[in-house]
């Protein structure tokens, strides 16, 4: 699935949760927060920090286990979410942590423990 729209997510609000990216704050408002925020069907993983290109807003490996632990509350939420649904399909967006993030190339070891969290939900995932 290369595009969701907010459209999509509404029409399946009773089948499918959206896991999206989104920064630690959770205020971007743009992409695919944009298109997901405020959505009861939509929850995020982190990939930065805070919205912003700067290096400091960006996840480090030298801090992997402050962001695994970062993005371990944000699992743990999904987890509890399709445990009380369990007849949702969990449909993560495209490209997790190559946008704006650069996860994966900025912080490689934070990359790959995100989509070996991620592929819990979904084993075929691929960003």
């Amino acid at each position: 699935m290369s595009h969701i729209t907010r459209k999509q997510i509404l029409d399946t609000a009773d089948i499918q949760l959206y896991v999206y990216a989104d920064d630690l704050k959770a205020n971007t408002y743009e992409g695919q927060a944009e298109v997901c925020w405020g959505l009861r069907n939509a929850l995020m993983v982190p990939t930065r920090i805070w919205n912003c290109a700067t290096p400091q807003a960006q996840f480090k490996d030298c801090d992997f286990e402050r962001h695994k632990a970062e993005i371990d509350e944000h699992i743990e939420v999904i987890r509890q979410y399709v445990a009380l649904h369990p007849h949702y399909t969990v449909v993560i967006f495209p490209k997790i942590g190559r946008g704006c993030s650069n996860m994966k190339l900025l912080a490689p070891r934070c990359y790959a423990y995100l989509l070996t969290q991620l592929r819990k939900f979904d084993p075929t995932y691929e960003t």
